[in-house]
């Protein structure tokens, strides 16, 4: 006879593969992804002086990705591996955690694959540097299993667990992270009061004592301080300022016009349906309203009847609630009021995406009648194949404009075709590049030119003299910073008039990406801006 922990065991064992290979299937495009430019401010340019894009202050992502680039070095591949395994970590902890609330293998599956495959938060994927949020939630999901097992059945020894996972999660990312603090509070007390004993009054002040002790702490330390909020630098007395910023802001959005609570439905909607798909955003919006709605519906369900299963059921409703509106009025707050915000791909909607996740899982452990759950069930898969299709398809598509393994051999040729022995360190090294047109080459050349140029020729620019704020990038075919065929026709000009060196091209190098091939077409260039000077 089997026993039970056996068969739990075969059952997570089977999810993790399933998962795993299904995720591997629509993922697999994003192994071919070069960088972004904000994964090239991560992984290279905290190592040097570059002071105009280097973060002034410390991140988690940067100390992160700094610590990778230390083990991996420039290897998109490694990177992109490290990214599938942290995001089915986090597929298999939530479904563990769906398991650990409903018993129901069906929906634990269900809700491990959704997350694997979602189209929700995929930013976190596809721009490396935010991979770490992937840990982050990792580890508040250990918060979530230690903080229900903990409302359940008081237990001492889960109270340490609870603390270390919400302070380990917060400082991480703890910018994905901060409205948990509210959402505890809010589950915690509204099942205190719903079926209140006097017993469970001490365990309920211990929990959110932990909570709020925690809170404090990082408080105090800065790790709230965002920029983008304007106000608080991690300063108790900062709180009033903040609050008062905060409250102006609330008053004058109010009196925007009514496309910005479009926009808050589309956005909402984005965490269910993917928004490349909704271009008008009105699939959205009534995903967004079914949200609030059921939200609403079954709050007053759970206060008439004061039931346990709908509490937990609302209780994740709220989480996606919750998280997507405090993100949304600071995105806000920093005047993005126009455009349709937080579209279904934007890193800060995987946080209200796991509540989804989980409200769904939840609603179909709830449902006992064969027809429902068919319908719920049905739905849950119908989307999930909506998501699979679409990360696959977006990916696919993005990798031929940020293709790694193109970047990988158009880059290994250029220090062949530029010698560093050829760079001068005391004056300006002005690369000057022509493509074929197509997207994969003009990427390559464009985003992040001069970390990968720090990169490839590595160069440390703390400990030499070499000045990394004089590399710069020209291109004709690309629009500002990268500046045009008559702009590098004007500085040739005025470098000679000024007679500051006589042979101006020993440090002007022009390539051309054609294929998979870089060409030196210095002469070519050199006669064409001579021709245009003495017009």
């Amino acid at each position: 006879m089997v026993h039970y922990p056996e068969i739990v065991l075969k059952f997570y064992f089977l999810s993790f593969i399933s998962i795993i290979i299904i995720s591997f299937i629509v993922l697999f495009p994003s192994f071919n992804l070069a960088f972004e430019d904000e994964d090239w401010r991560g992984v290279v340019l905290p190592k040097t002086d570059y002071a105009d894009i280097r973060t002034s202050t410390y991140t988690s992502p940067v100390w992160f990705m700094d610590t990778l680039y230390t083990f991996l070095g420039p290897d998109f591949l490694s990177y992109y591996i490290l990214s599938f395994i942290f995001r089915n970590l986090l597929a298999f902890t939530i479904l563990v955690f769906i398991y650990t609330l409903t018993k129901d293998r069906l929906a634990s599956f269900l809700g491990g694959l959704f997350f694997s495959v979602s189209f929700a938060g995929l930013q976190n994927t596809y721009e490396v540097m935010n991979m770490i949020s992937y840990i982050s939630m990792f580890v508040l999901t250990i918060f979530l299993i230690t903080f229900f097992k903990i409302q359940e059945k008081f237990s001492y020894i889960y109270l340490l667990p609870m603390g270390i996972a919400l302070l380990l999660a917060t400082s991480i990312a703890s910018f994905r992270v901060f409205p948990v603090y509210a959402w505890a509070f809010i589950v915690d007390s509204t099942r205190l009061l719903l079926h209140f004993e006097k017993n469970k009054v001490k365990p309920f002040l211990i929990r959110q004592t932990i909570v709020l002790v925690i809170f404090i702490l990082l408080y105090k330390i800065g790790i709230f301080a965002w920029y983008s909020l304007g106000a608080v630098e991690g300063k108790i007395s900062e709180v009033s300022r903040f609050a008062s910023d905060a409250t102006s802001f609330l008053v004058s959005w109010v009196s925007l016009e009514f496309k910005i609570i479009t926009n808050y439905l589309a956005g909402l909607g984005n965490i269910i349906f993917p928004s490349v798909i909704d271009r008008s955003g009105t699939i959205s919006q009534i995903f967004g309203i079914a949200l609030i709605v059921s939200f609403v519906i079954i709050s007053i369900y759970i206060v008439k009847k004061k039931s346990k299963d709908f509490h937990l059921l609302s209780s994740f409703i709220l989480w996606t609630l919750l998280f997507f509106t405090l993100y949304f009025l600071i995105y806000t707050y920093n005047g993005h009021t126009e455009s349709p915000p937080l579209p279904s791909t934007m890193r800060y909607l995987m946080p209200p995406f796991i509540g989804f996740v989980i409200t769904m899982a939840v609603l179909v452990s709830l449902t006992k009648k064969t027809r429902f759950k068919k319908i719920i069930v049905s739905s849950m898969i119908l989307l999930i194949l909506i998501h699979s299709i679409t990360t696959y398809f977006f990916l696919n598509e993005l990798s031929n404009q940020r293709n790694g393994p193109f970047m990988t051999k158009i880059w290994r040729q250029i220090p062949q075709v530029v010698p560093e022995s050829s760079l001068s360190k005391e004056k300006m090294n002005v690369f000057y590049f022509e493509t074929d047109g197509t997207a994969r080459a003009i990427y390559t050349v464009n985003d992040g030119f001069i970390p990968h140029t720090l990169a490839v020729y590595k160069i440390d620019t703390k400990p030499s003299t070499f000045d990394t704020k004089e590399l710069i990038a020209f291109n004709s075919l690309l629009a500002p910073p990268i500046i045009t065929y008559g702009e590098l026709v004007s500085y040739v000009e005025k470098s000679l008039s000024e007679k500051e060196e006589p042979d101006i091209w020993g440090r002007i190098f022009a390539l051309k990406v054609e294929g998979e091939k870089v060409l030196d077409i210095k002469d070519d260039v050199k006669q064409r801006v001579e021709a245009s000077l003495n017009q």
